[in-house]
């Protein structure tokens, strides 16, 4: 029986475990990863006490942290289902069950999909959800980035290092990004914006 299981090993589920362990919790933490999308943030800019770092640095900090507070951690690739239990809980993964009297849930976030035709045909085919992932196999192509949020501006913006050219397709008229990632996007002369648009299908022949 712990005294507390997290769910989840992004930043929050991190935080959350390292003050359990500060606490002298009985604490397990299960997760399919530890970093979460973190790892896949090409430039951090906005964390307290740095002023610049790869999503891939500050992760490898985190888990120093895990190891020097010897947080228990689980690393399973689903949990499938929660039951209440006398005292407790039982948590239910692809691999095990494990007991406990309290649960953080800290599943971050997926990416989003467009929905539309063409983009489940394509996937992996051209069309990805991960610049830092993919970024490299689209050197000097033509890419097209949808969104108008923090992550799309800084996926443009990190891909601009590979692609001859960009086009971010917003479906507004001004970007829901910070100030800051907005002014990095107007100095980036690879990268141009369309307006008030969006991706009704995906077309192509490979």
């Amino acid at each position: 029986m712990q005294d507390l299981i997290v769910i989840g090993l992004g930043p929050a589920g991190i935080a959350a475990a390292l003050y359990a362990a500060r606490q002298n919790l009985d604490c397990l933490a299960i997760s399919k990863d530890i970093g979460g999308m973190a790892n896949l943030i090409p430039d951090i800019e906005n964390y307290l006490g740095y002023h610049y770092m790869s999503g891939y640095d500050l992760v490898s900090k985190f888990k120093q942290h895990l190891k020097d507070y010897k947080v228990k951690m689980k690393l399973e690739e689903e949990v499938l289902k929660i039951e209440k239990s006398k005292g407790g809980f039982v948590v239910v993964t692809n691999k095990g069950k494990y007991e406990t009297r309290t649960i953080i849930v800290t599943s971050g976030r997926k990416f989003k999909h467009l929905k539309v035709p063409g983009e489940a045909e394509f996937i992996n085919k051209g069309v990805s959800h991960c610049a830092v992932c993919d970024g490299p196999l689209f050197k000097e192509k033509e890419i097209v980035v949808v969104g108008g949020g923090d992550r799309a501006v800084e996926e443009a913006i990190f891909l601009s290092r590979f692609a001859k050219s960009i086009r971010l397709i917003h479906r507004r008229d001004s970007l829901r990004a910070t100030k800051i990632l907005q002014e990095h996007l107007k100095k980036n002369k690879k990268i141009s914006v369309v307006w008030n648009s969006v991706i009704k299908e995906i077309l192509g022949d490979k």
